[in-house]
C-alpha cells in the first residue's frame, strides 16, 4: 500500500472516530450531523433511534479502515425513553451489538450498511417487568 492510500485510510478512520465522539451521550441534532454525514438514510436512522433512546451511545469495539470504507464492530448503551417500534417507554437500560460499514467521501460519511441485533433489543423491551414490593 502506498503512503497516500494509507494516509487516506487513517483520515477516514479519524473521521469515523470524530463522528462517534460527536454523537455519543447527547441529543443528536441535524446541525450536529451535517458536519459529519451526507448519507440521508443514516441521518433518518439516527433520528429514529434517538426518538426511542435519547442520548444513546454508539461504542466502537473495533475499527478497520480500507480504501474509502471503515468497518466498525460496535455495541450501544441506551435507556428506553420514548416509543420504539410500538413499544411504550420502559425506562430499561439496553445494549445492542452490531456491525456498520461506512463509505466516506470528502471527509464525511456518504453511505452506510448496518447489521444489528434488533430482535434481541425488542425481546429485552418486551420482557415482563419484575414485580417489586
Amino acid at each position: 500500500m502506498n503512503k497516500q492510500a494509507a494516509s487516506k485510510e487513517q483520515a477516514n478512520r479519524a473521521t469515523v472516530q470524530r463522528y462517534f465522539a460527536a454523537i455519543n451521550n447527547q441529543h443528536k441534532t441535524l446541525e450536529m450531523l451535517e458536519h459529519l454525514v451526507t448519507d440521508p438514510d443514516l441521518v433518518e436512522h439516527i433520528a429514529f433511534f434517538e426518538a426511542g433512546f435519547a442520548g444513546y451511545a454508539l461504542i466502537p469495539d473495533e475499527i478497520i479502515a480500507e480504501g474509502d470504507k471503515v468497518a466498525v464492530r460496535f455495541h450501544t448503551d441506551q435507556t428506553h425513553t420514548g416509543e420504539f417500534l410500538g413499544v411504550a417507554p420502559t425506562g430499561r437500560r439496553t445494549s445492542v451489538d452490531g456491525i456498520i460499514i461506512y463509505r466516506l467521501e470528502d471527509d464525511k460519511i456518504a453511505e452506510h450498511w448496518m447489521q444489528a441485533d434488533l430482535l434481541g433489543l425488542m425481546r429485552t423491551l418486551q420482557e415482563p417487568q419484575p414485580v417489586t414490593g
